[in-house]
């Protein structure tokens, strides 16, 4: 590993818990915090337990904490839904747990959520679908079975959503169909840097107003990764200057020391 590179690592993994804020932090400066209705746990069977939530992490079990870390989310990202004025319509990609959307919905809009088909493709082949082109589909045995680890807090809160993999465009969506679309730390799963773009523009297509996205933090492994290192720093110019039916970028944020959040709104009719 060269100078550069070493340099690089460095700078895209330096992580300062003095200087960045928690969900809590975000709470307490806005003095806005998630109802106690929320405090009710998913209502979930024993059985689902062990088929299902086995291999979910214990902090993506406790509904509080979900719908804080959402409630801390929409609040920084999406404020503009945080009030019941405007009924919204919002699909959320890779939605898991399901409780950004609970929040929306606490908030009086219509939401759909997107996952996984099953957890062969979510977990199996995690490493496949992070390197893999656009569009590729990945052969598993009970692809289609319509299930995933999520299932059963999903069916306890009642949401929509809707089993397909991201990463083969396009999304069974009409243009312009919801007014908002999410994507929270799941980009990166679909597909190759190289084809960020494509599902940022698919994102744009299905939207009339709002995308929001966050991408997770490089991955060490990536870091010194010629063939994908430079593809992630060409989407963030890109996403920066982003400029397309009537979509620009108006609100970036980052942390540990990388662009991460990218917030495009659609400015005029084309």
């Amino acid at each position: 590993m060269d100078k550069h590179q070493k340099k690089l690592l460095n700078d895209w993994e330096v992580k300062n818990p003095a200087t960045m804020l928690d969900v809590n932090d975000y709470l307490a400066v806005y003095k806005n915090h998630p109802p106690i209705e929320f405090s009710k746990p998913y209502v979930v069977s024993d059985e689902a337990c062990e088929t299902h939530l086995n291999n979910v992490q214990n902090k993506y079990l406790q509904r509080f904490k979900n719908a804080r870390r959402a409630w801390c989310r929409i609040m920084r990202f999406l404020p503009e839904a945080m009030n019941k004025r405007d009924k919204l319509r919002v699909l959320e990609m890779s939605t898991a747990h399901g409780a950004t959307l609970e929040v929306l919905r606490y908030f009086g809009h219509d939401v759909v959520g997107n996952d996984f088909s099953n957890e062969g493709l979510g977990r199996a082949v995690n490493e496949r679908t992070t390197l893999r082109d656009l569009n590729t589909n990945i052969a598993i045995e009970d692809l289609d079975r319509k299930d995933w680890p999520y299932k059963p807090l999903i069916e306890s809160l009642d949401l929509d959503v809707r089993l397909f993999d991201a990463g083969i465009v396009p999304y069974p969506f009409e243009s312009s169909e919801f007014d908002v679309v999410l994507c929270f730390d799941a980009l990166e799963h679909y597909c190759h840097p190289k084809d960020w773009m494509d599902i940022i523009d698919e994102f744009v297509r299905i939207s009339k107003r709002t995308v929001v996205i966050k991408i997770n933090p490089v991955r060490r492994e990536h870091v010194s990764d010629e063939d994908y290192m430079p593809y992630v720093h060409v989407f963030i110019q890109k996403m920066m200057d982003y400029e397309k039916s009537g979509f620009r970028c108006v609100v970036t944020d980052a942390e540990y020391n990388q662009p991460l959040y990218f917030k495009l709104m659609k400015l005029y009719d084309v």
